[in-house]
């Protein structure tokens, strides 16, 4: 089991995955995008409201419920794994433990090191202007699509062709 500081993985919540569901165009997003960021936003919603246990999970009263869940999660897993079955690591201490705990050689490459908040940011706001370039090219299509529909309609002298006939 991996461990980190809960009053550092509660900023990183914060700073990320809370401020993520902060961004007040996400909704729409979500309802002109429901094949992905539909279901993106409502897993993000859905896990944030469990481990707010109910509360708004963007809202400051939601920090003790939130940290209480953080808690609650390190004691169910000692509860459950054997004490001899279970590593706890904290990435910051490299591969020794890791390798001496599954009974490998340590590598001879450096520890990887990845999702560091701001890149991970990064990463979301990107896909977040993808989806909604993917958004508007959807909108343009159907619109054109209709013009055409109409256009047709037009020239074959339906509704708005401008001329009026009289018997």
């Amino acid at each position: 089991m991996t461990t980190r500081d809960r009053v550092a993985w509660l900023r990183s919540m914060q700073r990320f995955i809370l401020e993520i569901l902060s961004w007040r165009s996400m909704r729409l997003l979500s309802y002109f995008d429901p094949e992905f960021t539909g279901p993106y936003q409502a897993l993000l919603n859905r896990t944030t409201t469990v481990l707010s246990q109910g509360r708004p999970p963007c809202a400051p009263s939601s920090v003790p419920a939130l940290l209480a869940s953080f808690d609650s999660h390190y004691e169910r897993v000692r509860t459950a794994v054997p004490a001899d079955r279970l590593l706890e690591f904290h990435p910051g201490m490299g591969w020794e433990p890791l390798c001496e705990f599954l009974g490998v050689e340590v590598p001879e490459v450096a520890f990887p090191h990845m999702n560091s908040g701001p890149e991970a940011m990064k990463l979301e706001v990107e896909l977040y202007w993808y989806r909604w370039s993917v958004v508007g090219r959807r909108l343009v299509r159907r619109l054109l699509f209709f013009l055409g529909i109409w256009g047709l309609f037009v020239c074959l002298g339906g509704w708005g062709s401008g001329s009026s006939r009289k018997s």
